[in-house]
Formats: structure tokens, sequence, C-alpha cells
């Protein structure tokens, strides 16, 4: 298995559709979580205020590959409900257990 960075950078207005789908989005991620495939996630914001609003997403995934990758970006609740405009795959070498 190999790890992946996904950035999931939102459509312009994207709550309300955020919002319709966030319960399939988070079912989609706790059975990836279930298969040990997730490794982090979550939002990112658009800033460090109160009323910070999520601009887009972030996750740390384990799958066989690249391909693989896709294939589940492909069926994810937000990117199907159109909520991503800009998705980006990178392989990602976890390091923080060598320091």
């Amino acid at each position: 298995m190999s790890l992946f960075c996904i950035i999931l950078k939102d459509t312009e207005n994207s709550k309300e559709k955020r919002m319709k789908s966030l319960d399939a989005h988070l079912n989609y991620l706790r059975t990836l979580k279930q298969k040990k495939g997730l490794i982090s996630a979550g939002p990112l914001m658009n800033s460090t205020t109160a009323d910070a609003i999520p601009c887009g997403s972030m996750l740390i995934v384990d799958f066989e590959n690249q391909e693989a990758v896709k294939h589940w970006l492909a069926e994810e609740p937000f990117n199907q409900s159109g909520v991503y405009q800009e998705v980006e795959i990178y392989p990602y070498l976890e390091f923080i257990d060598r320091i």
C-alpha cells in the first residue's frame, strides 16, 4: 500500500452543497477509516477567524496506487455533488517517525 495526500479545492459558494451531502461524505470517510485506508482528513478553512468557512479538504489516504485513489474519489459524495472544483493527488511520505 502507498500513502497519498489529496488536496481538494471547493467551488465558489460550496457551503450549501457541502451541507446537503455532509452525512454521506462523513459515512464514506468512516468506511475508509474502518478499512484502515484513512490516515487523516479535515477541511481547509478560508481564515483563522471565528467565522471561517471551509474552502477545501485535505486527506491522507492509504491505497494500492494512484488509480485506486482516483476510483475512490469518483464515488466520494462531496466530489459527486460538485463541492470540489480542483483535485490534486500527491504521493505522500510519512516522515515524522524518522525525526
